[in-house]
């Protein structure tokens, strides 16, 4: 790898590699790492190497990553690869042609030598220093870097070229090459902490399955709602590993190996979890290392899951009121105070949607849906099962109550007897607005 001066090493090579042959070629030409000049052409034959552009190595770019561990400690040295584009200027006697003719002689150089090497490099450091003992790259180390330069053409079209000259000098367009030199490789002076020798090799071989689930029910049946409890199924193929755990969003289960088969797993989801949608997925893990530690090996495809809050039942009672409503002529305002399971959090969007049970003959059910924008306050706690929704405009009379948090609406409650004259028909939660 190389420091900071590896960009200027190979600029000064570059002019150190073709100053001889031009002036063996042109008889008092000049080598110059400037700009085309802008006040006019110069007195006497020279070539001008003009450094116009700087752009990130594709293949080199991400080699080095990573560079540190988690805890910030580096691990090997950054580097920085870089391609480098030049433009080659000349300068002449037109009616001579000693532009074309330093032109030739370049291209006949770069394409029997297109390599920096390392011999290079060093003779040009050296017969700086002899001229100049404070030469500015004289600690420069391109010579060590493991890749060496390569310089390449670049076929560039009439319009690019023209671009290009406008923007790097305010004279007329002269005779110009362009080349790209690649890659310089940079890296800070930064020494890494190099690990520990290794004191023991083990290696261990074992299958590595690729779990698939394919859906998440409840283990009742795939159109009974699932809520806080309710036992699931979990469908799929090479479910069952070493040790198999499901996990429901960033909570782990960790289900029985009685409950756990190839093709299906039955777990229940963990009590913490909020309601509304939850990416399910299970994990292979295996015990290794000294002393053995669990490490995982495979994992599967995440399923959604829609886990639906339920009202809470106390002695077989809904826990929902309606407290003291105030009334304005046959409408009623005030709140509705319920209990659901699992506690919402005070940032989960929650709805509370009223339908009327009993209304006038011959009159569609009245509806109505209220957001409950109370909880995200200073001091509220982060969760809470018992949620109170204000509301205005309602008839009074009875009402079927749902809850809708993210998205996931509470079940309502069928009677089951078919003896009954509401068989069939939703009977609960309940609440009445007197």
């Amino acid at each position: 790898m190389s420091n900071h001066l590896a960009i200027a090493t190979v600029s000064a090579t570059l002019a150190h590699l073709l100053r001889a042959p031009v002036q063996t070629d042109v008889d008092g030409a000049f080598v110059w790492t400037d700009r085309p000049p802008s006040d006019g052409d110069p007195a006497g034959p020279e070539v001008r190497i003009f450094l116009y552009a700087v752009q990130p190595n594709a293949a080199w770019r991400n080699a080095d990553l990573p560079t540190r561990r988690p805890n910030g400690e580096l691990v090997q040295r950054p580097q920085a690869a870089l391609d480098l584009h030049y433009l080659i200027s000349f300068y002449g006697d037109e009616r001579a042609l000693v532009p074309q003719r330093m032109l030739g002689t370049v291209t006949r150089e770069l394409h029997a030598r297109p390599l920096l090497d390392r011999a290079t490099i060093l003779q040009m450091i050296e017969a700086e220093v002899l001229a100049d003992p404070d030469f500015v790259l004289a600690t420069a180390d391109l010579a060590e870097q493991p890749e060496r330069v390569r310089f390449t053409p670049l076929a560039l079209t009439l319009e690019e070229m023209t671009q290009l000259w406008s923007a790097s000098t305010d004279s007329a367009y002269r005779l110009s090459v362009a080349y790209q030199a690649s890659v310089v490789l940079i890296t800070p002076a930064d020494a890494p902490r190099t690990a520990l020798p290794v004191q023991e090799r083990r290696i261990v071989a074992t299958p590595m399955l690729s779990p698939t689930i394919e859906r998440v029910i409840a283990a009742a049946g795939a159109l009974e709602p699932v809520t806080m409890g309710t036992p699931l199924l979990i469908e799929g193929h090479q479910l069952r590993g070493e040790i198999t755990a499901v996990w429901f969003a960033a909570e782990r289960v960790d289900p029985p190996p009685s409950a756990t088969r190839d093709r299906e797993i039955r777990v229940a989801p963990p009590a913490a979890l909020p309601a509304g949608m939850v990416g399910v997925r299970v994990e292979h893990r295996h015990l290794l290392g000294d002393p053995p530690t669990e490490r995982p090996v495979g994992s599967s495809n995440i399923v959604p899951l829609i886990l639906r809050p339920r009202i809470r039942q106390v002695a077989g009672l809904d826990q929902v009121s309606a407290p003291a409503p105030v009334a304005d002529g046959a409408l009623r305002s005030g709140t509705i105070d319920v209990t659901v399971d699992p506690a919402v959090g005070k940032r989960q969007r929650v709805v509370l949607h009223l339908r009327q049970r009993n209304p006038a003959a011959g009159a569609l059910p009245t509806a109505y849906s209220f957001i409950d924008e109370s909880r995200d306050l200073p001091g509220a706690p982060e969760a809470t099962s018992d949620l109170s929704v204000p509301f205005t405009g309602v008839l009074a009379g009875s009402y079927l109550v749902r809850v809708e948090v993210d998205g996931a609406d509470s079940p309502l409650d069928r009677d089951p007897n078919p003896l009954s004259p509401t068989f069939q028909q939703f009977t609960g939660p309940e609440v009445a607005i007197a």
